[in-house]
């Protein structure tokens, strides 16, 4: 294999000294706790590697396999080691730190100025962002073919699935529930199984269920269905981004975003006190070049391979021969095919594949071959400019997975209907965004030869400057509907008839237009289509639009039929594209069936796409998942009769279940609607009338609030996290906003959204809001009159945390006067969604909702002088504060427990924390105050870009980055340790 070298500009990581950067006008600042060093490492290789990362630039495709083992070990240290190459060797000392203006700066527990905490979820988002955190396409299944797989024979997950002995599968959020439909008019629940995370869909193989979550595959037995058990379970190291069942073989594509072995870091030797005291300064290196190539090429192969995860080992997925090379030049995205036998007696692994360097942005497949489409993005305009496609045999039924081919085409690929395989040729059609805001749809044809997909034949630009919305492929034949795109919204829809029994030479043979655009086609016979999409309402919405056409003569098709909506629908621009296996058609009874996901946008304009775990959800969105309303247009029925040319298309009616319906089927004579949380039937002569069936006890009733209960109160704390109850005037007390579930099971608040009342006179905010425990404050606190109106976070945690009560978020308080004090904690009115349980997909009722109090009894202290942190009484507070105070200790040292009483006012004034002694507590109060104004106004001030000469605007970044321990100071008070010189105050 040829070698392969990520070449770049080198890069100098960015370190400045304290000195340089002037902090605090050049006064005291750092003692430096040793542990500090594995957290500066740590903060050196986030930093590096995420601009190393995002320097990357375009990639080069190609499929290279690698020769040899050795081969393999040579080219990924190689790639290692060139993107490493600027820190290796490099000094990380105690008075420095790493410089990353483009991110806000925070401080982290060691008070120690860092950017890890940003980059962390920065680089989370990024790995999330390359792929779509939502749950895979949902796409239906079947032992019992019911609903719209793409081609025969190749079957896709989906929320339900029918067994020919009369039983039902139903994917409910993180529940599969079991149903008896052997009698259609009285359905029973049969079962309930419980899963830790929401399955994406679900396989059936005679007596083997297979959910499909996030990033694991779970086989169950369900030969007895009253009692299903754990046959096998597959945890995948990357996330699910499709899957596929071909004939016994589970087909899993999986994208991973890879990281590089990271460069060791080597603290310094501390040995005596006197050889620390003159090596403080440096906390130690990162090994060399040799010292890392040597570590790590023996291994290098092995962090490059996927792993799986059985429950009882994880092993890596395949070896170096299971690689490729998919792009010139290391990129951090990887994609792998894994076929999973589930027929077998005990389901096992039996090949996989991975390609390195490219995303899986869209997936078709037909029985002998899957194609994954790569998408290339411009970086200056975000415009896709081109689709890279890759080709993965599955040959002899799974057991040898190999790519083996690859192309490319102009523009994106908007789902796998886009593409179709017919007699060894790739028919393709793509979307491309042009410079002038204009699309030109174009279809390719492409044909393998020798690896390589070569382009035989082309049709551009059908229907000028139009963007692609819908396609289907029927043998010779191709349909697809474009439309005119002003501002991302279509306008007008042509459909467009393509002859393609030429595959050198398509023609276009006929351009139907019609108003409104339609996103979906369905064949209802082999001359009939059925094209599903939206109409501009008069009033400027969108409502739905059904269209019936006559494509006997390609060159002449025609409009049998057109039905509008009476209801508003979200629109595919605003996010609410439609799933292909929510429509279903019916052919014995010409029943089709709409399940209307969505009726209406939530607050981001996002409409429902699927059911979706919220803590998995809002990286996609910035902000914490809140319940839209729940839409109203359930499940349209129609009859299609295309021999009659006065009713060939007849909307007869809607079952409303009162929730989001996720499904229509036709059955045994009857309409089977599922819904988020319910089962309905209804007999086709009387669907008017749904029987429901009864959901389990522990459901909610109704799908737009939930009977849980929920508790919300604060507590106020002292700077160690003791609780307080009773201060002096002066003091400042931190208020924390607790919330707890009141449910049985453990599952835990995700989201607190609370009102937190009080005497402002009385009670003055000093700090800005602060989350606790892994609920980020994704939204900014308002404050009003009354204290806080919208105030709380969410957890980022993407699975239940247990049982509480939650630390949500706290604020610091000043006490201005004497007297007792009620503090009030409520449900913000801000939103109707103000606590949101885990596992619990609706808002909670406000009657459901305990609210807290807290009440503060504050008292005037004696003495004469006001307490205050300004020591020196210069008008401000700054570490000449606390150089007074390490004076006055430094001369009263012969005390012997390292305390100076109180005399008179001099003193008054030293004895900040007023417990009427001067010692080191009355120093920490002062650093504390100073670290937290500087926190403050970090989080509240954009950072000054560095100058030439590496300055910065000091009053921007004032700090005192020390931590005293009361205890050694006494210490060393008691020895007569000279503090200034250990401080190095200037």
């Amino acid at each position: 294999m040829r070698r392969i070298f990520n070449h770049r500009p080198k890069r100098t990581l960015r370190i400045e000294s304290m000195e340089a950067r002037r902090l605090f006008h050049g006064e005291p600042i750092v003692v430096v706790q040793p542990s500090a060093s594995e957290l500066a490492a740590e903060q050196a290789l986030n930093v590096y590697e995420w601009f190393n990362a995002s320097s990357v630039g375009s990639r080069k495709q190609q499929l290279e396999k690698f020769g040899s083992e050795a081969a393999a070990q040579e080219q990924l240290t190689d790639w290692a080691v060139n993107f490493w190459s600027d820190i290796f060797g490099e000094e990380l000392k105690a008075d420095r730190w790493l410089q990353n203006i483009e991110f806000p700066q925070t401080f982290n527990t060691f008070n120690v100025m860092s950017t890890s905490d940003m980059l962390t979820s920065d680089a989370a988002w990024l790995t999330a962002s390359s792929f779509d955190i939502g749950m895979p396409s949902l796409t239906i299944n079947r032992v019992f073919d019911r609903t719209n797989i793409q081609l025969a024979g190749v079957d896709e997950h989906d929320i339900v699935e029918f067994s020919s002995d009369g039983f039902m599968y139903v994917s409910q959020f993180n529940t599969i529930k079991i149903y008896d439909t052997r009698d259609v008019d009285d359905i029973k629940l049969v079962s309930t199984i419980d899963q830790a995370t929401y399955s994406s869909g679900l396989y059936l193989r005679d007596d083997r269920l297979i959910s499909v979550g996030y990033s694991n595959a779970v086989i169950y037995d369900v030969s007895d269905k009253s009692s299903p058990k754990v046959l096998s379970h597959f945890g995948l190291s990357g996330s699910i981004q499709s899957s596929r069942m071909i004939d016994g073989s589970l087909i899993l594509v999986t994208q991973e975003s890879f990281a590089l072995p990271r460069p060791k870091f080597l603290p310094a030797n501390m040995g005596s006190e006197a050889t620390n005291q003159a090596n403080s300064n440096l906390l130690g290196r990162f090994e060399t070049r040799e010292e890392y190539s040597s570590r790590v090429s023996p291994t290098i192969v092995a962090s490059f391979l996927s792993s799986v995860d059985n429950g009882s080992d994880v092993e890596s997925i395949g070896t170096w021969e299971d690689l490729v090379v998919g792009t010139e030049g290391y990129h951090r995205q990887s994609v792998s095919v894994v076929v999973l036998d589930v027929d077998a007696d005990t389901p096992k692994l039996l090949d996989s594949e991975t390609v390195l360097g490219i995303n899986a942005n869209v997936t078709y497949a037909d029985n002998n071959s899957l194609y994954i489409v790569d998408p290339t993005t411009d970086i200056t305009t975000g415009r896709q400019i081109q689709s890279g496609i890759y080709r993965i045999s599955l040959l002899e039924q799974g057991l040898d997975v190999v790519a083996d081919a690859y192309g490319s085409v102009r523009g994106s690929i908007v789902n796998s209907r886009m593409m179709d395989e017919f007699e060894n040729d790739l028919r393709v059609v793509t979307d491309f965004d042009q410079w002038d805001g204009s699309h030109s749809t174009n279809l390719y044809v492409l044909r393998e030869t020798d690896g390589a997909f070569e382009e035989i034949g082309r049709l551009l630009d059908i229907a000028d400057g139009q963007g692609a919305l819908a396609a289907y492929f029927e043998g010779e034949r191709a349909i697809v509907t474009t439309a005119e795109i002003q501002n991302f919204i279509p306008l007008v829809d042509p459909l467009h008839g393509i002859d393609l029994s030429d595959p050198t030479n398509p023609q276009e043979l006929s351009e139907l237009v019609i108003p409104g655009f339609a996103t979906h086609l369905q064949w209802a016979d082999n001359e009939h289509l059925i094209g599903v999409g939206y109409i501009e309402a008069e009033d400027g919405g969108w409502q739905r639009q059904v269209t019936l056409y006559d494509v006997a003569d390609l060159a002449m098709p025609r409009v049998l039929a057109n039905w509008t909506s009476d209801y508003d629908i979200v629109p595919d621009f605003q996010g609410n594209r439609l799933d292909p296996l929510s429509v279903s058609f019916d052919a014995a009874t010409g029943v089709f069936l709409i399940a209307e996901e969505s009726g209406e946008i939530n607050q981001w304009g996002i409409g429902w796409d699927s059911p979706i775990d919220p803590a998995v959800f809002w990286p996609r969105i910035g902000r914490p998942w809140i319940v839209p309303t729940v839409p109203k247009p359930g499940v349209q029925v129609f009859r299609i009769d295309t021999e009659s040319e006065s009713s060939s298309l007849k909307h007869i009616g809607t079952i409303d279940i009162n929730e989001r319906a996720r499904r229509g089927f036709v059955y045994e004579g009857s309409i089977i609607v599922v819904g988020d949380t319910k089962v309905v039937s209804a007999s086709l002569e009387d669907f008017a009338k749904p029987n429901p069936v009864d959901p389990p006890i522990d459901q909610p009733q109704t799908p737009v609030f939930s009977d849980a209960h929920a508790t919300v109160s604060l507590v106020a704390t002292d700077d160690t996290g003791d609780h307080v109850t009773e201060v002096n005037v002066g003091d400042r007390v931190w208020i924390e906003v607790h919330a707890d579930s009141d449910e049985t099971i453990d599952v835990g608040v995700f989201q607190a959204i609370v009102a937190v009342g009080f005497d402002r006179s009385a009670l003055r905010v000093v700090s800005a809001p602060e989350s606790l425990d892994g609920f980020i404050n994704g939204f900014v606190a308002i404050e009003d009159d009354f204290g806080f109106s919208e105030l709380g976070g969410f957890n980022n945690s993407q699975s239940s945390i247990g049982a509480g009560p939650h630390r949500i978020i706290r604020f610091q308080v000043e006490v201005q006067a004497a007297g007792d004090f009620d503090l009030t904690v409520r449900p913000s009115d801000a939103t109707d969604e103000a606590i949101l349980l885990y596992g619990d997909n609706f808002k909670l009722r406000r009657e459901n909702i305990t609210a807290g109090s807290l009440r503060i009894k504050a008292t005037e202290i004696n003495n004469t002088v006001t307490e205050s942190t300004d020591v020196n009484g210069d008008g401000r507070t700054s570490a000449l504060d606390v150089l007074v105070i390490l004076n006055h200790l430094n001369r009263m040292s012969g005390l012997s427990d390292g305390t100076a009483i109180v005399e008179g006012e001099q003193t008054n004034r030293l004895d900040v924390n007023r417990d009427n002694h001067v010692t080191a507590g009355d120093v920490l109060k002062i650093i504390n105050q100073l670290n937290a104004e500087a926190e403050s106004r970090l989080a509240s001030q954009a950072i000054p870009p560095i100058s030439a000469e590496g300055e910065a605007n000091s009053a921007n970044h004032d700090a005192v980055f020390a931590v005293l321990q009361d205890d050694d100071l006494r210490k060393k008070k008691a020895v007569g340790v000279n503090f200034l010189s250990e401080l190095e105050i200037q």
